[in-house]
C-alpha cells in the first residue's frame, strides 16, 4: 500500500498536525531518522525513569531507519515530527509499540491520531487484532504506566495478562535497573469499511 493510502485526516483532533505513515526510502533522510530517534529517547526517557541501567536508550537511529525500511513506522507532523507509533501486522495480528508525542503536543489527540492509524493500517492489511505491550515493573506501581493502561481502556483495549520480559525480549533484560515484565493489552478490529 502505497505510504499516502495510510494518511489520516485529522477532523477536530490535533489541528495543523499530518499524519501518516513513512514510506521505505525516507530511511535515507539521516535528519528525519534522528528526529524520531531523539522523540522517542526523550519521551521514554521520563515515561520509564528509574526502569533501566545509566546510559540504556530506548532506541537508536539504526534501529529506527531499519523500521521506516520495513515501511512500519507512522509519524505525526508539524513542522517537524511530533510523535510517533511502530506498528507490524502478522496475518490476522498487529501490534504496536514505540508510541511516543512530544510533550508540547500531548493531551491534544496526537496519541490518539497514531493509535487510530496504526489500526486503520492494520485493518487494511487484513488484521483481526490489535495488541500491544506496556513494560512494567514487577516489584512497585507504576503511576505513569498505570494511567498509560487506563488511557488505553478509553480507546478500547482490554488487559490480557502479563508477559514475562525474559521469555520475549532476553536482550533487554540486562539493560534494566529493576526487575520488568510486560502488562498485555488488545483490541479486536472491526472489519474495513464496517
Amino acid at each position: 500500500m502505497a505510504p499516502e493510502d495510510w494518511s489520516v485526516p485529522g477532523g477536530d483532533e490535533a489541528p495543523g498536525v499530518t499524519v501518516r505513515r513513512l514510506p521505505a526510502d525516507a530511511a535515507r533522510d539521516p535528519e528525519l531518522v534522528e528526529q524520531i530517534s531523539a522523540l522517542a529517547n526523550e519521551v521514554y526517557a521520563v515515561a520509564e525513569a528509574g526502569f533501566w541501567q545509566p546510559g540504556a536508550a530506548r532506541t537508536t537511529p539504526e534501529e529506527i531507519a531499519a523500521a521506516i525500511r520495513a515501511v512500519q513506522l507512522i509519524v505525526a507532523m508539524a513542522g517537524t515530527v511530533v510523535g510517533v507509533i511502530r506498528t507490524q501486522v502478522d496475518g490476522p495480528d498487529a501490534s504496536f509499540g514505540m508510541l511516543a508525542v512530544d510533550p508540547a503536543h500531548r493531551d491534544r489527540g496526537v496519541g490518539r491520531r497514531l493509535v487510530r492509524a496504526a489500526e486503520d493500517g492494520a485493518r487494511r492489511a487484513g488484521a483481526e487484532q490489535m495488541h500491544l505491550e506496556v513494560l512494567t515493573p514487577t516489584a512497585r506501581e507504576s503511576g505513569g504506566k498505570a494511567e498509560l493502561g487506563r488511557w488505553y481502556e478509553r480507546l478500547g483495549y482490554r488487559y490480557a495478562g502479563d508477559l514475562a520480559l525474559h521469555e520475549r525480549y532476553p536482550d533487554l533484560v540486562p539493560e534494566l535497573a529493576v526487575p520488568c515484565h510486560l502488562r498485555l493489552y488488545r483490541r479486536p478490529l472491526a472489519p474495513s469499511g464496517a
